[in-house]
């Protein structure tokens, strides 16, 4: 799978998930599609998070069953991630969504210690990134050309 990944660094075809391989100047964009265990979730980019009015400095959101059955989402696997935000930011927001989706949103409210969460995360968030050699690209890829610049 890292061999793929990097193949796709150095630009060749993968068969991956490639999106249309815009103008070189342009940063680069989180995969369409990230398998979470037996799960296909979809990640958009979205000017308006679902659900932000609620709650004060939402830049994502990850949609399961339980976001769905609050109200918060109108589909379920899905995660949002606000456009606009410096790169650096915008994949930090997609990895903590993919924590909630990984976890599941259930946990969040629970009570675990920091080795809990650590032991329980690890072998998981290593399993979503060996299925998913796109998002290690997109994740450790460079901005391209002079707008990369002071962005993150």
């Amino acid at each position: 799978m890292w061999a793929r990944a990097q193949q796709s660094l150095n630009g060749e075809q993968t068969g991956v998930d490639q999106r249309d391989d815009r103008a070189q100047s342009q940063r680069p964009t989180p995969p369409k599609n990230i398998k979470i265990g037996n799960l296909l979730w979809t990640v958009e980019l979205v000017k308006h998070v679902p659900g932000a009015a609620e709650f004060y400095g939402l830049s994502g959101r990850t949609c399961g069953s339980r976001a769905k059955e609050q109200g918060f989402c109108k589909v379920n696997n899905r995660i949002y991630v606000e456009a606009g935000l410096p790169l650096n930011q915008e994949r930090i927001t997609l990895l903590h969504e993919l924590q909630h989706g990984i976890l599941g949103s259930e946990k969040s409210d629970r009570q675990a210690t920091y080795h809990q969460f650590i032991y329980e995360l690890s072998p998981k968030l290593l399993e979503v990134l060996q299925e998913n050699p796109d998002l290690y690209v997109y994740l450790t890829a460079q901005e391209k050309g002079p707008s990369s610049q002071g962005k993150d």
